[in-house]
């Protein structure tokens, strides 16, 4: 299925962006990165009669240093910026040990930070971390201007205190304390599903190595991430030792958390990953906040945050039938007016006739409809097409051609690294940018990068096979 139609809107500043929520109210849904709302409209299990996009509202990206110590993060920055930025790694380390977790990358190079947090999924990471780092939730609207505590924030499952005609602007999270230690640990069925369980620990140590302080959150165990307030009583003013962290677990386990079960878990087993990943956690966290930690090594994956935010306003901010659009498509500048509910993907295929992107789940799970958008691999099927106006993008006919593969192309080919080759293309467009950014991979960091593509012939070893004999190559010159 396809989205219904809706009534677009594109706001240039938050001024606008306030007006329009304030005039549409309960009809419109705010466009962030919409990683989770367009696979729902894509399903109709959306249908909202307007759309909001803050995508051209410069003002909610950015990372800033707050003067406590903490730091600032627009609403609007994108996943997969926050998650390679210093400032992110040297005053808020476990964002970014988190946000790995999240889906894939071709998903953060979209999603957005406070999208993820004001979309309050109970399987969502970020709600979980911001109440852990006890953060603040800056709120407004025409009327108002308030800040809300993460306690505050979250009411229920997809529930939050905003209302209506109120967008989250900001989220301020607090230096971490003085002998501070964190961690996150996970259970997923695979790389980039939603966890089964997910735990995020903060602690810190007083002068005598005391547990001082103690805030454990959980994914995927309840509607709204809760502090587990029986396994902090258990730890504070006691040494973290390896008995008192079982003790805080086992509290956790039976006294703070009521999980429920579906097709993936049982709420018994449930309850024994919240009990092994709460120790894991804690005894991680405690070693950090003992011995400290090294922010380096977090971020160096040299993420294109520069490219990631980059505006460019649409002609016509309010809603027409067709939207002149004017889009660079493989170094090709294409004019066409598209419907608002046209995705990027059907664009490609049916107004340009470039069927190398294929389209499969179109809930942005198999991979098969990467492109690259402004150089950063991204789900077509989860971008509408007038989202693209003024924007760089490159299919897998801008790889090569037939006469003159590209070095990837030629390795796929002589390694057999492509079967049916439904999903091929999305593998070559993933892969592209991973290795002019990694260009001596390891067979791991390989494995990682192709993640959140699925091969329906299951050919992952030939294609890991591919990229490395497509480093050596490129290497060498060849």
């Amino acid at each position: 299925m396809k989205p219904a139609p809706f009534d677009y809107y594109a706001p240039k500043t938050l001024a606008e962006a306030l007006d329009r929520v304030a005039q549409l109210g309960y009809s419109a849904k705010v466009l962030a990165g919409g990683q989770s709302l367009i696979p729902a409209m894509n399903y109709r299990l959306a249908q909202p009669a307007a759309l909001v996009d803050l995508n051209n509202v410069a003002e909610l990206f950015y990372v800033r240093p707050a003067a406590d110590g903490g730091v600032t993060i627009g609403a609007m920055m994108r996943n997969s910026a926050v998650e390679h930025d210093p400032l992110i790694a040297a005053r808020a380390p476990l964002v970014a040990e988190v946000l790995p977790y999240i889906a894939w990358p071709q998903i953060r190079n979209r999603g957005t930070f406070g999208g993820n947090i004001a979309h309050a999924d109970p399987a969502g990471h970020l709600p979980a971390i911001a109440v852990v780092l006890n953060g603040r939730c800056h709120v407004r609207s025409r009327r108002a201007d308030r800040w809300l505590s993460s306690d505050d924030f979250f009411l229920g499952a997809f529930m939050t205190a905003l209302a209506p005609d109120e967008l989250l602007v900001e989220v301020a999270l607090p230096p971490m304390p003085a002998r501070g230690g964190w961690s996150y640990r996970q259970a997923a069925r695979q790389a980039g599903a939603e966890a089964m369980v997910g735990v995020a620990a903060l602690v810190s140590l007083d002068e005598r190595g005391r547990c001082a302080q103690a805030r454990i959150a959980y994914v995927s165990v309840g509607e709204i991430p809760q502090l587990a307030a029986a396994a902090a009583q258990t730890l504070v003013g006691q040494p973290p030792t390896a008995d008192a962290i079982a003790a805080a677990a086992a509290a956790a386990a039976t006294a703070d958390v009521d999980p429920g079960e579906d097709i993936h878990a049982t709420a018994a087993y449930r309850r024994h990953l919240v009990r092994t990943l709460t120790r894991q956690a804690l005894t991680e966290a405690f070693e950090r906040a003992r011995n400290g930690y090294a922010v380096l090594g977090i971020g160096d994956s040299q993420g294109r945050a520069d490219r990631a935010n980059t505006q460019y306003p649409i002609p016509n901010t309010q809603y027409l039938k067709a939207l002149p659009i004017t889009v660079t498509v493989n170094g090709v500048r294409y004019e066409r007016s598209v419907e608002p509910r046209l995705l990027l993907s059907d664009f490609i295929r049916h107004e340009l006739g470039l069927t190398g992107t294929h389209v499969g789940c179109e809930h942005g799970v198999c991979g098969s409809c990467t492109v690259l958008f402004d150089g950063q691999p991204v789900r077509s099927c989860l971008t509408f097409a007038v989202q693209a106006h003024g924007h760089d993008v490159r299919t897998v006919e801008g790889l090569g051609t037939i006469d003159k593969l590209s070095p990837l192309q030629e390795a796929f080919r002589d390694a057999h690294a492509l079967q049916c080759g439904f999903c091929t293309p999305g593998f070559l467009i993933t892969l592209t940018p991973f290795l002019e950014q990694n260009p001596n991979p390891t067979e791991e960091q390989i494995r990682q990068a192709i993640s959140g593509n699925l091969c329906r012939c299951t050919g992952y070893q030939h294609i890991v096979e591919a990229v490395k004999l497509a480093a050596q190559r490129m290497a060498a010159g060849a």
